[in-house]
């Protein structure tokens, strides 16, 4: 009687570990098919990835810059073109930040500068050529001025090479300064203006009227002392009335 009752027992166990077993294998079918509906109506949306190459065009039909993206974020090989198809910058993109060597190039064919990113950090960065506030490249150092190095800005010496340009940012006053290197001493930049314009200096080494060519202020002669004392403005006046027709016409 005893082992009668005892092999009851054991089976109604090994009956309900297999119920068990069963109701657990029907969840885990159940979540996975569940899984499976939502991957399909979003399209594997955040599951998978998507590699496309991305360009775009200048109005005459050049390739502006083509690169490859992952999801729509930059990832992997970048190029980018000035209007006339020549290369203007290359690099690459880990996911977003550009990671690596980039190389920008002169519209003349000739290496501006080069960088090295450490995942969207600049590691170091040498210049070749500068691009002014006017767009032209201006040349800085055959052999490269190097402006950052190990990720840390060099800091500006008497060894900064001619024709340097450094710019100043006041977070403060939200004002951008400008300052050129020129016999290892830095002065204030002033912006090119057009072929002819006229400003008169009243103070400084050299006071009187300047005129500006080719993208140079030159002195074009001492104030008289009537126009110093403010008497007689009437040279002062025809000069700029004479730029300002002939810029008119």
């Amino acid at each position: 009687m005893y082992i009668i009752c005892f092999l009851i027992v054991i089976w109604k166990r090994i009956r309900l570990r297999r119920i068990h077993r069963c109701w657990r294998a029907f969840a885990y079918a159940h979540f996975i098919q569940t899984l499976l509906l939502i991957l399909t109506l979003t399209n594997f949306s955040g599951f998978s990835q998507t590699i496309k190459t991305r360009k775009n065009y200048y109005k005459n039909g050049q390739i502006q810059y083509i690169y490859t993206c992952n999801n729509g974020i930059p990832d992997g090989s970048y190029k980018s073109f000035y209007n006339d198809g020549k290369k203007w910058a290359v690099g690459n993109y880990n996911y977003g930040k550009l990671d690596g060597n980039y190389t920008v190039f002169t519209n003349k064919g000739d290496t501006a500068y080069t960088m090295i990113f450490d995942i969207g950090k600049v590691w170091t960065k040498k210049i070749f050529y500068q691009e002014y506030p006017d767009f032209t490249y201006q040349p800085i150092s055959k052999k490269g001025f190097i402006t950052v190095a190990d990720g840390t800005p060099v800091v500006l010496d008497t060894n900064t090479p001619d024709g340097f340009l450094e710019q100043t940012y006041d977070e403060v006053m939200l004002h951008e300064d400008f300052f050129i290197w020129q016999n290892g001493q830095r002065k204030a930049y002033e912006f090119p203006k057009a072929d002819g314009t006229i400003e008169t200096i009243y103070s400084g080494p050299m006071p009187g009227i300047y005129e500006w060519k080719n993208k140079n202020k030159s002195f074009v002669r001492p104030f008289t002392k009537e126009e110093q004392d403010g008497k007689n403005n009437d040279a002062i006046l025809k000069l700029l009335k004479k730029f300002n027709t002939n810029k008119t016409e």
